[in-house]
């Protein structure tokens, strides 16, 4: 490797060769020099008929096979594969390929003699009789065709192509030619340009179609006109839908332009790029997916097609092939819009079909579309409990005798200072998200079984569900029952997942500890033991079984009274000097918004913490500021709370009305804001959970006027409250100063349209309150 030029390494090459003439290392890397190198095929095959002469190497052996092949020396190959044949009698490698030889020489008789042998060695190997089904078309047997074509099937439900032979010999259409069809060319020529929605979906329809044995196919068409600049940046690019478990077959691809000429879009594998798209052309996608599940669960099948969007939607339709007698279930949301119904050659179609649908009405903090939206789930799991279970079987690792999971467990116990469950549970938490790297990968088909426990602790990597696996192994260990969870995350809607599927995106933990129930999350080193993120708390979960235990039958949202409550604590001393507020504060943090605080600032150094803090400051302030100490507490480690101490001077903050003086009272946090609650009425639920991050406020003000100055016009106290939600503010009148107690409990579930008016009022009083000055003279 070290080697600079190319003739030192031949030369280096061809003397080990000579030295070590029954080296097969060697004598392959000759051939390779005489073959790519040298470009001498004479030369290079001379080296491997001298190796052969004196030595034997099975693979080599099978190499050189090719490599005559290759050349077009039949009788070469054909004398080495016998060889290897009569070597490797119960390998049917070698059967297989005699018989593909005497297919291609169109000695049909022959080739299937050995079709035959391969099928008998491995008679549950569905490529076998696929190869056995097209001898027998060769020699005009349609009736063994027919039948070795059905075996292909019955042993891999997801061999298309015997599908696709059996219906030719059997006279039978291709289903998707039964798929409704529609001239999407017209549709865009019709479509009007709509100046008002940046582009309109013209059409959009997905078909799918399944078999009996578990195989399925999807046909997906969608036409979208692009109606201004901001539609033309929306779809000047996308990526093709396909899975690690599927292949993708692209039929159309292109811009259909305005006078009705077409563009090939230009594609690398699922990036698609749409060149010189204007305002008025359309895009047209027509692609199929062939589904290739694997496993237990790799014969399931499920789906989810959304009918409407935020834009115009002109045809929206979605079709379903089942055999006549196939078990699925079907469920629409938001629409009663039932299935047309056929029967077609052994099958029935299903076509749900709705036409220009309106755009979604937008609205501030609106749940996501699978929850508002018209929406069509498709599932042929029984149950959750067979989601659950199969989960149990594949996620759970046996670590009885795992070394690498004992040598770690006992390196985190080896001082046994911990007595409670929680404490056990809480030094795992802590090694695993300080010592093991999270790693974002998509929670897809391929990816649903952890790693290895032992790999994850040699190469200290994960995902989501990788962590949580390694989390319930040392609990275990320990002593402590814990579970897996697997997560709908909440900004995917509580509607999510209507029928049993696998669409989750996330998996943690559920720890029994001390007679209570934790979730505990494993991806963030920053977030405190016990607490949850917001997208977390009331997310759709399933609880994986432990092994053995009966299968979960229920998907739940998640809510739990043990997390740590998420909790801001301010305490604000105002002195003012002149015109000058000097704010002394101390703020401590619990809980969730502890995290965000700790990434943004644990790695940075002293100096970098306050250039940042001081300029956060002064994007929350009108009038300059100026930073002058900083300290935290707990902004490392994964204690459950922050404590943060800051001095800052704002210049200016007193306004001066005559021979009034008047300073805003600092919360420095509102506990509500107006910006999002301007429409009169609403016609969709507020997710509060994305709007407040905070469970508690409590904020104690106290603010110094000069001495010699007296405070005027005290702000009356306030109590407010909406629902299970609380705000009161108190104002404590001093000598010269005034002190002010704001506490708030928040209650995050959505907000009913019918509410929409009692919360808004809610928000304005407290908005009215938090305005208020403090004067003085």
């Amino acid at each position: 490797g070290k080697l600079e030029k190319v003739d030192e390494l031949l030369k280096l090459v061809d003397r080990a060769y000579k030295k070590y003439p029954s080296s097969s290392v060697f004598a392959t890397m000759r051939f390779n020099v005489k073959k790519l190198v040298d470009k001498d095929t004479k030369a290079a095959m001379d080296v491997l008929t001298q190796y052969f002469e004196n030595n034997y190497e099975f693979s080599l052996l099978k190499g050189f096979a090719t490599e005559y092949k290759n050349l077009g020396q039949d009788s070469g190959y054909l004398t080495i594969i016998k060889q290897l044949y009569k070597i490797a009698q119960v390998d049917p490698t070698y059967a297989n390929l005699l018989s593909q030889y005497y297919y291609e020489k169109q000695d049909y008789k022959t080739s299937l003699v050995y079709a035959k042998e391969a099928n008998s060695i491995a008679p549950t190997v569905g490529q076998y009789w696929h190869n056995m089904a097209v001898i027998y078309e060769q020699l005009n047997n349609k009736e063994e065709a027919i039948n070795n074509y059905k075996k292909a099937i019955y042993f891999n439900r997801t061999d298309y192509d015997s599908r696709k032979k059996l219906n030719l010999l059997l006279k039978k259409p291709e289903l998707y030619k039964l798929l409704p069809e529609t001239d999407a060319y017209a549709l865009i020529k019709k479509a009007p340009l709509d100046s008002e929605y940046d582009f309109t979906y013209v059409l959009d329809e997905k078909g799918s179609i399944l078999y009996d044995e578990g195989a399925s196919e999807e046909y997906i068409a969608y036409a979208v006109k692009i109606n201004t600049q901001k539609g033309i940046d929306s779809w000047k690019e996308i990526t093709l839908p396909r899975s690690s478990s599927q292949s993708l077959l692209v039929e159309k691809c292109e811009v259909v332009k305005a006078n009705g000429s077409k563009v090939a879009a230009e594609r690398n594998e699922t990036d698609v790029v749409f060149t010189g798209l204007q305002q008025g052309d359309a895009i047209y996608v027509k692609i199929r997916l062939q589904n290739y599940g694997s496993g237990r669960l790799g014969s399931a099948f499920w789906d989810k097609f959304t009918f409407n969007a935020f834009v115009n939607s002109q045809k929206e339709r979605y079709t379903l092939i089942a055999p006549k007698d196939f078990v699925f279930n079907a469920k629409i949301v938001n629409s009663k819009t039932e299935p047309a119904v056929k029967d077609l050659d052994g099958f029935k179609v299903y076509t749900w079909e709705i036409d220009n649908l309106p755009p979604v009405t937008s609205e501030p903090l609106m749940p996501p579309l699978n929850d508002i939206g018209i929406v069509l789930h498709i599932s042929t799991v029984k149950s959750w409990a067979d989601i659950s279970g199969w989960y149990s079987d594949i996620a759970y690792e046996d670590t009885k005798d795992n070394y690498e999971l004992d040598v770690l467990y006992n390196d985190i116990f080896k001082d046994k200072n911990t007595s409670t469950d929680f404490e056990k549970a809480k030094r795992i938490y802590d090694y695993i998200v300080t010592n093991i790297r999270y790693s974002s990968v998509s929670f897809r088909q391929s990816g649903y079984v952890p790693q290895d426990i032992s790999k994850i602790i040699n190469t200290r990597l994960g995902d989501c569900k990788d962590l949580s696996s390694l989390f319930v192994a040392l609990a275990a260990k320990a002593g402590i029952k814990a579970q897996l969870v697997l997560i709908d995350t909440r900004d995917n809607g509580i509607k999510d997942m209507q029928l049993p599927s696998m669409e989750f995106n996330h998996c943690i933990s559920l720890a029994h500890l001390d007679g209570k129930d934790y979730y505990i999350e494993l991806t963030d080193g920053d977030l405190p033991f016990g607490s949850l993120p917001a997208n977390l708390n009331g997310a759709l979960s399933l609880v994986v079984p432990s092994r053995g235990e009966k299968a979960v039958s229920e998907l739940t949202r998640l809510f739990t009274s043990n997390r740590t409550n998420d909790k801001s604590y301010k305490e604000i001393n105002v002195t003012i000097t002149d015109n000058d507020a000097k704010m002394d504060v101390e703020a401590k943090r619990y809980g969730s918004i502890v995290s965000g605080w700790r990434n943004d600032y644990a790695t940075l150094n002293t100096t970098k913490q306050k250039e940042a803090y001081e300029q956060s400051i002064s994007n929350a302030n009108k009038n300059p500021v100026k930073l002058e100490a900083l300290s935290f507490k707990g902004l490392t480690g994964t204690g459950d709370s922050l404590i943060t101490k800051y001095s800052y001077t704002v210049k200016n903050e007193v306004i001066d009305a005559g021979s009034l003086k008047m300073i805003k009272i600092p919360f420095i946090d509102l506990v509500a804001t107006l910006e999002s609650l301007s429409p009169d009425k609403r016609i969709y639920p507020i997710e509060y959970w994305n709007y407040e991050y905070v469970d508690e406020y409590e904020t104690v003000i106290n603010i110094k006027v000069p001495v010699g100055k007296q405070l005027l016009d005290i702000p009356p106290d306030a109590n407010f409250n909406f629902k299970e939600s609380t705000y009161s503010l108190k104002f404590v009148k001093g000598e010269n100063e005034i002190k002010i107690i704001r506490k708030a409990n928040l209650n995050r579930k959505d907000i009913a349209p019918e509410d929409y008016d009692e919360f808004k009022k809610f928000f304005s009083d407290i908005v009215q309150a938090e305005s208020k000055y403090i004067v003085f003279k």
